[in-house]
């Protein structure tokens, strides 16, 4: 069994497609992760998001699970990929824009609530039972991979981005070495940094 997992979402229509009256031709089939395309094309996933599909279903399908584990001692990544105009930021939240909806939050401001959320939840309990406080860390970082290069978001000048590299450890990890990290206390800290670098992404 592999640890990779493969959710696809569906997004709706938008102005354009349906002003040019294009035709939606996938079909989810019901209880089952498998979308079929046109008539006879069926593809099965580890979970399937049909049109419609609110973000909180999204997080707490696929994504609960995977950061809560990082109170356990592991590491997960989710990583969004699609043609441009087909939901990434929208899914994720990498927009960061504070007029969004509560209902309408991406993955990442959700996590990381349930970070901080979690990290005090541990504090409770540990005054509660008269133990030591646990100690958490949380940084953050901020990259970009753009026409193959690694763009330091957090670098406003982006001459550390020129020197970026990624490498791979002894123990099989892949990390990027000289990026410029944020320590970070509060779930309003974390979305300010975030938004912040988000300013610096590459358009077009």
């Amino acid at each position: 069994e592999t640890s990779v997992k493969v959710a696809v979402r569906i997004r709706p229509q938008n102005a354009r497609e349906q002003v040019d009256l294009c035709r939606v031709c996938t079909f989810v089939m019901p209880s089952e992760p498998q979308i079929v395309l046109g008539k006879d094309k069926a593809f099965t996933y580890d979970y399937v998001y049909d049109v419609g599909t609110e973000q909180n279903d999204i997080y707490n399908g696929c994504i609960e699970t995977l950061v809560e584990g990082c109170f356990h001692g592991l590491n997960a990544t989710v990583l969004a990929y699609g043609q441009t105009g087909s939901g990434k930021t929208y899914t994720m939240g990498t927009g960061f824009d504070v007029t969004v909806l509560p209902e309408e939050q991406g993955m990442i401001p959700r996590a990381v609530r349930h970070i901080f959320t979690g990290i005090a939840t541990r504090c409770d309990e540990a005054k509660r039972s008269n133990l030591s406080l646990p100690q958490f860390e949380v940084t953050a970082q901020f990259l970009e991979l753009y026409n193959e290069s690694i763009i330091d978001l957090f670098d406003t000048t982006r001459e550390n981005s020129k020197k970026l590299r990624i490498h791979e450890s002894s123990n099989g990890n892949i990390y990027v070495e000289g990026t410029i990290s944020h320590h970070v206390h509060s779930e309003s800290e974390t979305l300010e940094v975030l938004k912040q670098g988000a300013l610096s992404r590459s358009v077009g």
